[in-house]
């Protein structure tokens, strides 16, 4: 998917929020999502320049291995701003580059 918008909803699931599997370029903002196991946001596979701001995302009920994952070396280059992040306990929340993934930040 390319040049798509996600905004402005009210999410809550068992597992992930959202994946995004080859996602380029697109706009996460707005949101409020919770989920009771996993994380919140997971992009792979050549998700690139995406933009994820100004959203609520709550993994608080789930398991502690960060709240926006983004897996494999070609996930790289997405911008997050302004997001407010909930891990376990109710703790500030975390972004983890995982599997080769850099630049996201």
């Amino acid at each position: 998917m390319q040049r798509y918008e996600i905004s402005n909803n009210q999410i809550v699931s068992d597992g992930y929020a959202i994946r995004f599997i080859n996602c380029k370029d697109g706009k996460v903002a707005g949101n409020h999502a919770k989920v009771k196991t996993g994380n919140v946001l997971y992009f792979e596979s050549g998700s690139t320049g995406n933009e994820i701001t100004l959203n609520t995302l709550d993994a608080s009920e789930g398991p502690d291995h960060g709240v926006v994952m983004f897996n494999g070396h070609d996930t790289r280059g997405n911008r997050v701003s302004k997001n407010t992040l909930i891990k376990k306990g109710k703790q500030p929340g975390a972004y983890v580059n995982w599997g080769g993934a850099k630049n996201d930040f």
